[in-house]
């Protein structure tokens, strides 16, 4: 399953836009309000329409599909006594099982919720994984990481065994923006004690620890800690480390991985050690570089596609360092900045200035160019008593001691000791 399009109207600050994604990974950049995270907000709303049906088998806790909100409604003010709310539309299309899956919401200024009647094949779909759950049928994963992901938890501070439960926990919570590190963590608690106790297969186990060090690969082994009640890694220098105990780049990547893991495992199981290899998907991930180490930056992106080959992502970014390490295609840029070559083969700066940045240098060494320049430019005029003083103010905007000497020589060639 992929996401191929979808046209967003009315909705957020999105008044009509057109987006579409490349097969595995496509990462959103432009400047701040121009809708990074709106796009994935309706994106999710789609995704979610798929789960509609497959509520009842869910139960309650965390199980939410994807409503519409108040705040993401459109709208416009005529006047500060008089805003009016606007049509929401949202309309695309999936790929599913190789056939195109066409869908449209929508809720007009005068309804409740988003209409479902023009996407009940996607509707359906999401029954037939409820109706086939016994089947060895593989189910896509989908998964929506925003900003919030680490911070709020919904599954609980303390981590539990894991109960029994059905493929279907694989979308426990998928669409809901805070964290749900409990959950994964007490799959791996339940898996691993599992294991020393009563010698259950250890091949999903072996799936999950072989794709964190994919991604991680100064972890060279995972194992849970009963006395610290959290997972914990070996690293290179031989010390173990608790998860809580990471820094917050760190555990941001050890979450993702294990949360798109621990869903491929769940939903197909049939797979065994392939489980998440073959599993796919679509996961959305905002700011992806939320804490991120420019080195780590840079490696990402193909971390993640060399971890879960068959997972679509669509992400958010303003960082340099990520874009250097896409293809032109890989990227859709809401500044309608395009560029002719690949991002990979251009440098940091030229990536900077491709997405917005002015120049590449700071902004205090902007500030003093500009000094510089206007004071040279009162040189060539004729004197007076405020452009003198207005010389004063300029040479000491600059701290470099031998540049304000250079300035006030030219000073003194031009006019003296005045």
């Amino acid at each position: 399953m992929r996401i191929e399009n979808i046209n967003i109207q009315n909705f957020k600050g999105i008044k009509n836009g057109f987006y579409e994604f490349d097969s595995q990974f496509t990462t959103i950049i432009g400047d701040n309000g121009t809708g990074k995270s709106s796009i994935l907000d309706a994106l999710s709303i789609g995704m979610g329409t798929i789960l509609m049906r497959t509520q009842a088998s869910f139960g309650i806790n965390g199980r939410k599909t994807r409503p519409l909100l108040k705040d993401e409604i459109r709208k416009i003010m005529v006047s500060p006594d008089n805003i009016e709310l606007t049509d929401v539309t949202l309309n695309g299309q999936f790929i599913f099982q190789s056939e195109v899956q066409k869908w449209k919401r929508e809720q007009s200024k005068t309804s409740k919720s988003l209409s479902y009647n023009n996407a009940m094949n996607l509707v359906n779909i999401g029954k037939n994984f409820a109706d086939r759950i016994e089947e060895n049928i593989n189910l896509p994963l989908m998964a929506y990481h925003s900003t919030a992901r680490l911070a709020g938890e919904i599954y609980g501070k303390k981590t539990s065994y894991e109960k029994i439960g059905s493929r279907l926990d694989g979308y426990y919570a998928c669409l809901d923006p805070r964290s749900i590190k409990q959950k994964f963590i007490s799959w791996f608690k339940t898996f691993e004690d599992s294991a020393l106790k009563f010698n259950k297969d250890k091949t999903l186990y072996h799936a999950f620890t072989k794709t964190l060090a994919t991604v991680i690969p100064e972890w060279q082994e995972v194992m849970f800690h009963w006395g610290l009640d959290d997972m914990v890694g070996k690293q290179n220098n031989g010390n173990w480390l608790p998860l809580s105990h990471l820094s917050d780049g760190y555990r941001s990547i050890v979450r993702l991985t294990s949360d798109i893991a621990y869903r491929a495992i769940k939903l197909n199981p049939h797979l065994g050690i392939d489980a998440v290899h073959k599993t796919e998907g679509i996961v959305l991930i905002d700011e992806i570089d939320m804490h991120l180490h420019p080195k780590w930056q840079q490696r990402i992106v193909s971390d993640l596609k060399r971890a879960f080959p068959k997972i679509q992502f669509i992400a958010t970014t303003h960082s340099p360092f990520i874009v250097q390490s896409l293809k032109a295609n890989e990227i859709l840029n809401l500044d309608e900045n395009n560029i002719d070559e690949h991002p990979d083969s251009m440098s940091i700066e030229q990536n900077a200035l491709f997405m917005g940045v002015e120049s590449k240098n700071s902004a205090s060494f902007g500030n003093r160019e500009k000094a510089a320049l206007e004071y040279l430019s009162i040189l060539n005029k004729k004197p007076n008593d405020k452009s003198l003083k207005r010389l004063d103010e300029l040479i000491e905007i600059s701290s470099d001691p031998v540049f304000k000497a250079k300035l006030k020589l030219e000073r003194l060639a031009k006019f003296g000791k005045k």
